[in-house]
């Protein structure tokens, strides 16, 4: 199991880094960046961007539940960062298909 270390993006999003270490393979760490972004008129689903290497990978996901809410909710999935507060908790549960552009 890897590290998710949770951070704000400079654009007011959400950046969700998972980096695990293969047993084998030509990767030392393998590492998925996934930006969740604030959008309540657009709504995608997960969309892997770019991929600089074969071990470094990032998404682009654009949702309304990567907005910042007040006041916080005392339960489900939050992010906080930047002293913004995120509630992805209706995010959970749910499989996503990540498509490629």
């Amino acid at each position: 199991v890897g590290e998710s270390p949770v951070t704000s993006s400079k654009d007011g999003g959400v950046v969700i880094s998972y980096s695990v270490k293969p047993e084998s393979g030509e990767c030392e760490e393998e590492t998925t960046n996934i930006l969740l972004v604030c959008s309540k008129h657009r709504q995608t689903p997960p969309t892997l961007q770019y991929s600089n290497t074969k071990c470094t990978y990032s998404i682009l996901w654009e949702t309304e539940h990567a907005c910042p809410i007040t006041p916080l909710h005392d339960v489900g999935c939050k992010i906080q960062g930047r002293g913004v507060s995120y509630d992805l908790t209706p995010l959970m549960g749910r499989d996503f298909e990540v498509t490629h552009e």
